[in-house]
């Protein structure tokens, strides 16, 4: 399991870019990366917005999961 804490969701695209790209350079298939954050309410409109975009990173072969808890 990998921690990435603190973060606000700008490594996490690089992260899970990482991951696809080393699964392929070894010819198999990325497990699923699951991200769960505790948010607190100011930052409810910035965290969905942070999911959207990494959302858009699940094209990038790999699956993808995200839960964000209210605080």
């Amino acid at each position: 399991m990998l921690t990435k804490s603190r973060n606000k969701g700008g490594e996490y695209a690089s992260f899970m870019k990482e991951i696809v790209e080393k699964a392929e350079s070894r010819n198999f298939v990325p497990s699923t990366l699951w991200i769960t954050a505790i948010v607190p309410e100011e930052f409810a409109i910035k965290s969905r917005l942070i999911r959207e975009n990494l959302c858009q990173f699940a094209d990038l072969k790999i699956q993808f999961h995200i839960d964000l808890v209210p605080l």
